[in-house]
């Protein structure tokens, strides 16, 4: 992971995608996130989540119990206020690593200082559409996330992230798909519309 190194998630009407930013090697990466691949995201990560909160076997009230506590922790440690900076050394677009203390989304949970970041662009010739993603665990706890064009493109961007940062990504997402009024839940949380199991008193 990288220090310092920051994403910046901002819903563009007019496009109806997410664009997902962030500085490596002195090139601002950049993303096209649709909802089908934002829904997918929320998926993949819940399964992985589970895996590595060593949850995979327990039943879904308790997974989704442990996720939200450990979701609302890694929020409180992030900083949402940073303006999206770009500029600095930041890893390779093959292996980038964000830091989601300095994460900003484009959400007003943060603030967004724009599409201009005085870094060359990745790829040059417009954000790349995300069209495939896989999701891997690895055994020192750090999550690999390959995000590529899909079909016959091989064009793709690989983000190592800890468990931290995936629910601080993960809350940037929801947070600016809620913008788009994409109507997107969260599997690994539980259903705030599901009715409350009454308490027992004695």
């Amino acid at each position: 992971m990288a220090d310092g190194t920051q994403i910046a998630m901002t819903y563009e009407p007019h496009e109806d995608r997410i664009l997902v930013r962030y500085p490596a090697q002195g090139r601002e990466v950049r993303l096209w996130m649709t909802r089908r691949m934002a829904s997918r995201w929320l998926g993949a990560t819940a399964k992985i989540l589970d895996h590595v909160q060593g949850m995979g076997a327990a039943p879904v009230d308790q997974r989704r119990a442990v996720s939200q506590f450990r979701r609302e922790s890694a929020v409180a440690q992030a900083d949402f206020t940073r303006p999206y900076n770009p500029t600095g050394n930041g890893p390779d677009a093959e292996k980038a690593a964000p830091d989601t203390d300095t994460v900003v989304d484009g959400d007003g949970n943060g603030k967004e200082t724009g599409q201009g970041s005085g870094l060359p662009p990745f790829p040059p010739d417009g954000p790349l559409l995300v069209g495939r993603m896989t999701i891997n665990a690895k055994k020192n706890g750090i999550m690999e996330v390959i995000l590529s064009e899909g079909g016959d493109n091989t064009r793709k961007v690989t983000l190592a992230v800890s468990e931290r940062e995936m629910h601080g990504l993960t809350h940037m997402l929801i947070m600016t798909a809620n913008r788009a009024q994409w109507g997107l839940a969260d599997p690994s949380l539980p259903d705030p519309k599901a009715p409350k199991v009454p308490q027992r008193v004695n």
